[in-house]
């Protein structure tokens, strides 16, 4: 058995395609606002977006079957609906 990718690269990107980091990093912070943590969501979203920042510096324009720019919007949609994004 593989072992499992600890970030995107040119060569694992099938692996990253089909993991679920980002899905269930959405899922927390829906969780996260759900519960009204909404610092810890801030944090939670900001890293994400983080990690797709990287993501579209590597390259990838496509992880677990949703291109970047849809992962992008939704967590950006996310803040703006939570309230978090600056005045």
């Amino acid at each position: 058995m593989g072992s499992i990718p600890t970030g995107p690269t040119k060569t694992n990107i099938m692996k990253v395609k089909y993991s679920s980091v980002i899905t269930d990093r959405w899922k927390v912070a829906k969780a996260l606002i759900q519960e009204n943590k909404l610092e810890e969501a801030d944090d939670h979203i900001t890293e994400s977006l983080d990690m797709l920042a990287t993501y579209t510096e590597k390259g990838f324009t496509v992880v677990e079957k949703v291109k970047l720019d849809i992962w992008k919007e939704r967590f950006y949609f996310m803040l703006e609906n939570a309230g978090l994004l600056p005045e």
